[in-house]
């Protein structure tokens, strides 16, 4: 498994080399090449998967969340949501290297059986202001309902305790113990962890283990939020 991380000289590095580039064409009156398909659209792909054919395949539908980020279904496909991170200003190296690593513990995440699938992820800077990025993730949907009531944190406690000792031994310090960030599937019953934009990251600082107790009071407190 790749560590879950970018390098900052890597990423500075790459983000000089983007920005020489469009300065470079735009002095000569020319454009860039847009890669990215239609969630990128005008913004440069800084980073995506290696499968560029799949790129125009994905495109944001009617929006079914919006907080400090959105989700919207696929235009084409409701089965299939688009999680949109941003648009992002200011502290370019810091907001890469914070969506880079959501959409690495997601993955993560997937490939554990405990958050949804991601079939598709990328990273784009719009070439009129270097400053903005946004970050996609495309994942499958999951039909269920989030946890309500004190009875259903008793009733999945052990389970959710299992799978954030499973995020912990594959290095991703989950600590966003609220409500909605669980959901539990309608046909199966089963638990899935959705949100994974508050990890603590075990490279930046140090990160807490919780008890079984811990998560179960934090799970309580977030029903009255």
């Amino acid at each position: 498994m790749r560590k879950i991380f970018i390098y900052k000289n890597k990423t500075k590095t790459r983000t000089r080399i983007i920005t020489k580039k469009h300065e470079k064409n735009r002095k000569k009156g020319t454009t860039m090449k847009v890669v990215g398909g239609k969630l990128c659209k005008s913004k440069t792909v800084i980073k995506n998967n290696k499968n560029d054919n799949i790129e125009d395949i994905y495109d944001k539908g009617k929006m079914i969340y919006n907080s400090t980020y959105s989700i919207y279904e696929d235009k084409n496909n409701p089965d299939i949501l688009i999680k949109q991170i941003g648009p992002e200003y200011n502290y370019f190296n810091y907001l890469l290297k914070k969506i880079d690593y959501e959409i690495d513990t997601s993955k993560v995440a997937s490939q554990l059986n405990i958050g949804p699938k991601i079939y598709y992820s990328t990273v784009c800077i719009d070439p009129t202001n270097y400053e903005k990025i946004i970050g996609y993730i495309v994942m499958e949907r999951i039909y269920g309902k989030n946890i309500t009531t004190k009875l259903e944190i008793d009733n999945y406690i052990d389970d959710i305790f299992n799978k954030i000792n499973l995020l912990y031994d594959n290095g991703i310090y989950y600590n966003d113990f609220h409500v909605n960030n669980f959901i539990i599937e309608n046909k199966t019953n089963k638990l899935y962890i959705i949100d994974y934009g508050e990890i603590c990251d075990i490279n930046e600082t140090h990160c807490e283990k919780y008890t079984k107790e811990e998560i179960k009071k934090n799970l309580y407190l977030s029903l009255m939020s």
